[in-house]
């Protein structure tokens, strides 16, 4: 986890009568003595601030008087990259649900029916053990020493299907864009124009598949909805 050390140490003002500066006229042409003699008439009018360490927040931006911030980064869950089907559903056998960031120690809650889990008590990771009887999905939350949750799910590729759940949007009409699995949920994507649908106006939906960016004018219109359920 990254650390980021700050200094609080108070801004210094130094008065022209603890920094007097001299000068020899005969050292310098006409242009520099006027110069200097604007800058000592800018000494006398006040303080010079001089460049000091200030402290600074978690993510180093210079924040006011005494702190002391420990960075503390939101929690989050490395999903199992091994062992999956070609739509990323969990095969047979153990996967692993890595924490990451937040504060220690974690605690793991596994919304499921007959998947059986354990937790490495020193790296905080999740093993979940997906047998030749599980199906559906899995759904698992990670909450971090100060509390905070975080969530996510994955589909369980045996005994399992797709059923559809609904759909989201303001125009049906169009084109798919893109069809993806994002844990225990599966997207299709479609793409408007202006002028679809008797309106120029957008769905103010976002794309959940990384490979469908709409650009231009076109627009996220409709999107379809399976969950994973057992057979």
């Amino acid at each position: 986890m990254p650390v980021i050390e700050c200094q609080s140490q108070p801004s210094v003002f130094r008065s022209a009568a603890k920094g007097a500066i001299m000068f020899k006229p005969g050292r310098f042409n006409g242009s520099l003595l006027l110069l200097a003699f604007a800058i000592s008439l800018f000494l006398s009018a006040g303080g010079v601030r001089l460049a000091v360490a200030q402290p600074c927040n978690g993510i180093g931006q210079s924040v006011p008087g005494e702190v002391n911030i420990q960075p503390q980064w939101e929690p989050a869950i490395i999903p199992p990259t091994e062992n999956l089907s070609s739509e990323g559903c969990l095969l047979v056998g153990t996967h692993n649900f890595t924490p990451s960031g937040g504060s220690p120690p974690y605690t793991w809650q596994v919304d499921v029916g007959t998947v059986e889990y354990e937790v490495d008590p020193e790296t905080g990771t999740l093993n979940l053990t997906v047998d030749e009887s599980d199906c559906g999905a899995v759904h698992v939350n990670l909450f971090d020493g100060m509390g905070r949750k975080v969530s996510t799910s994955a589909c369980i590729d045996l005994n399992s299907q797709w059923v559809r759940t609904g759909a989201q949007g303001c125009c049906d009409w169009g084109s798919v864009c893109a069809v993806c699995v994002d844990g225990a949920f599966r997207y299709e994507v479609w793409i408007a124009s202006p002028g679809m649908c008797g309106s120029t106006a957008t769905c103010g939906l976002s794309s959940p598949c990384s490979a469908c960016q709409p650009t231009g004018k076109d627009f996220v219109g409709w999107i379809k909805i399976w969950t994973r359920t057992c057979k």
